[in-house]
């Protein structure tokens, strides 16, 4: 586990404006292991697009679930899912391609 990673939930605030913003507050910092898996292509805007997919194995820990989202290294990662696995937890994310 030699990797240093957040989870992040969706959370809502207002604007200075009053408008609502769409943001992610810190759930819970957490060390890990990464491995890298094989990704689908897909096509976005007529381009291939092969995102980065890897496998997380994190010390379990409640609440986790795919709602959320894993920073590393100022990566963004959407978890695709949770798995328990004894005393750890596998979790499988995709990079957040904007």
């Amino acid at each position: 586990m030699n990797r240093k990673i957040e989870i992040v939930i969706p959370s809502k605030s207002k604007s200075a404006m009053g408008g609502i913003v769409n943001d992610f507050t810190l759930f819970t910092k957490a060390f890990a292991s990464r491995t890298p898996i094989a990704s689908p292509e897909t096509f976005i805007n007529d381009r291939i697009v092969v995102p980065s997919r890897f496998d997380y194995s994190i010390h379990k820990q409640k609440g986790i679930n795919e709602t959320m989202q894993i920073v590393d290294e100022d990566v963004c990662y959407n978890i695709l899912s949770v798995v328990e696995d004894g005393i750890f937890l596998k979790i499988t994310v995709e990079k957040v391609i904007e």
